[in-house]
């Protein structure tokens, strides 16, 4: 049996360069993604997926009316698009006779309800209103909403970290099935659910750690974690420990809600653990990354 490998799947390294948020594109986007997996499989790795479907849970939300109920669209999205790279992962296993086969989960997450991201939510979700009608269905459904970089007024969500993975007896299957499963269902300590949307690469980690996973991969758009990402000294980094990725954490190398959360999860993951490696790379080069050929390799000394 192979090292255990959870790979916490963005949309961003799911849909490439010129592929659109479409049901074409995402059919394209969700096969090629499966296709990688497949080959982490076929080089014997025991593989968990987490992914991350925003813009999916978008979509589902700007289909319905204003009544909407966030947490059950967060679960339609996340059950549709699970099932839909299951279907496609498991049609690629069929061929190589891989006895496992892919199977969607939905895991339940608990969140801090005193998290200071409930202060300054970042995340728009749904349909752009003009700035009246969105100030009223604001009033009458209790939440926020703001002016979007696309234009409009739309709702804006917190991204709390998750603390746990409340039911972990769906993880259980891991030795007979290739698991998949997206950020989670968020869940405060009182057992009721709360309106956010969970961070993926921080629920990766903690799915990695239950799993005792030997590597949590991150895969994205970009073949490194850089120092100076935003100004004229651009540099890649390769390999960096946990005191090193903390030193860049607190002079702000990494920007929010794209590559911090990554770093974030890497560091989790490897810290007091000598055995562990985090390693963020793309889609593409996932493979070379995991033989440390390329992408940025985070471990604890």
């Amino acid at each position: 049996m192979g090292d255990r490998l959870v790979v916490s799947l963005g949309e961003n390294a799911v849909f490439e360069k010129g592929l659109e948020y479409t049901e074409k594109g995402e059919v394209e986007a969700l096969k090629n993604a499966a296709k990688t997996v497949a080959g982490l499989i076929k080089e014997g790795y025991e593989v968990t997926v987490v992914f991350g479907c925003e813009n999916y849970t978008d979509r589902v939300v700007c289909g319905k009316d204003v009544n909407y109920s966030l947490i059950d669209c967060i679960k339609e999205a996340q059950k549709a698009y699970g099932e839909k790279f299951c279907e496609y992962l498991n049609a690629l296993l069929e061929k190589t006779d891989d006895e496992k086969r892919a199977k969607y989960v939905e895991v339940n997450v608990l969140v801090d309800a005193k998290d200071r991201a409930f202060r300054s939510p970042s995340v728009f979700i749904g349909n752009a209103y003009q700035r009246s009608d969105a100030k009223k269905i604001a009033r009458l459904r209790s939440y926020k909403v703001k002016e979007a970089p696309g234009g409009g007024f739309r709702r804006i969500l917190s991204s709390p970290v998750p603390r746990d993975v409340l039911n972990t007896e769906v993880l259980s299957d891991f030795d007979t099935a290739v698991l998949v499963c997206g950020g989670g269902i968020p869940f405060t300590a009182d057992g009721k659910t709360i309106d956010c949307v969970v961070e993926k690469d921080l629920t990766a980690g903690l799915v990695a750690d239950i799993l005792e996973a030997q590597c949590l991969l991150n895969l994205t758009d970009i073949e490194y974690a850089y120092t100076g990402f935003i100004g004229s000294k651009k540099a890649p980094i390769r390999r960096m420990t946990y005191d090193e990725a903390e030193r860049h954490f607190i002079h702000g190398e990494f920007l929010i809600g794209t590559m911090l959360p990554k770093v974030e999860a890497g560091m989790r993951f490897v810290r007091d653990n000598g055995k562990r490696r985090a390693i963020i790379s793309t889609l593409e080069k996932a493979s070379d990354a995991m033989h440390l050929k390329t992408g940025t390799i985070i471990v604890f000394r």
